[in-house]
């Protein structure tokens, strides 16, 4: 699940408000900006200052901005495959290999 970080940091939150140390953000996981916000927002729980939660954006897991290229990259991939088979076997590869 790409939000698993997340659910394990909100534990780690959670058992830090239970008399533990404060946990860190896990690392590269979020944004910069909201990695700062989620430091100063758990000190304040810890202090007593915030309500006993981390905020919505704490849970959502990271754009994965690069799916869309890694499915052109594997497609582009396995079409070259492709083609280097059927320049090796010839035209009558396919036929025989996929009735086509």
């Amino acid at each position: 699940d790409g939000d698993t970080l997340a659910r394990d940091y909100r534990r780690d939150v959670g058992r830090a408000l239970n008399g533990g140390a404060a946990p860190e953000p896990p690392t590269h996981f979020y944004p910069p900006e909201i990695e700062r916000a989620l430091r100063a927002h758990v000190a304040g729980m810890m202090a007593g200052q915030e309500a006993p939660h981390l905020p919505d954006y704490a849970m959502t897991a990271p754009d994965a901005a690069w799916r869309a290229r890694g499915a052109i990259v594997i497609g582009n991939w396995l079409a070259a495959i492709a083609s280097r088979k059927i320049a090796a076997n010839g035209p009558t590869y396919l036929r025989a290999r996929w009735g086509g």
